[in-house]
């Protein structure tokens, strides 16, 4: 019994301390807070705010990383959810600057869609089309063309030459070249 008092003192001991410690603390912070400029103040809140956006950012990969391979194992690589969350994914990835994994998804996906859509589907199309332009983006344009005309081409065999998709597709080309 007496080592378990002991333990116990000595822990309220430790708790006393750190909460003392966390007060003092508190208000040296609040003390520097009243003399700091409101610079200062401004750096530390984007600090923050930047750390917080790459703990999300972490979180997001991490949560479409686990879809996809979920989706992969129970549903298999060519199932319409599994390629919808890849599509997002890549999607995602682009708006945060990671273009060359988002292009490597793409073409990786592009096979299993040929297999579930065919040669000449929609969704095929849409894939060519965002991997033209991220080669655009990255400024690689004679790969980003040929994408693109791909695209075009099952564009017009879907809808037809005159269609906004075809026309949209046809006017970057154009602008490409």
């Amino acid at each position: 019994m007496m080592h378990f008092e002991r333990i116990a003192k000595d822990y309220m001991l430790y708790e006393s301390n750190y909460m003392k410690f966390l007060e003092e603390a508190k208000t040296e912070i609040e003390q520097r807070s009243v003399i700091a400029s409101d610079r200062m103040r401004t750096d530390y809140i984007n600090i923050y705010y930047v750390w917080n956006k790459r703990q999300v950012k972490n979180a997001v990969e991490i949560y479409f990383i686990k879809s996809i391979n979920a989706y992969q194992a129970t549903l298999g690589p060519t199932d319409y959810e599994t390629l919808t969350t890849i599509e997002e994914f890549c999607k995602w990835l682009v708006q945060n600057g990671e273009k060359q994994e988002a292009y490597r998804l793409l073409k990786a996906a592009l096979r299993s869609q040929v297999i579930s859509y065919g040669d000449c589907s929609e969704k095929v199309a849409e894939t060519f089309y965002n991997m033209g332009r991220i080669c655009f983006a990255k400024g690689e344009l004679r790969k980003a063309i040929q994408l693109l005309r791909k695209c075009l081409m099952i564009q017009i065999l879907l809808y037809g030459s005159e269609h906004s998709k075809s026309r949209d597709t046809r006017d970057l080309l154009n602008l490409l070249q």
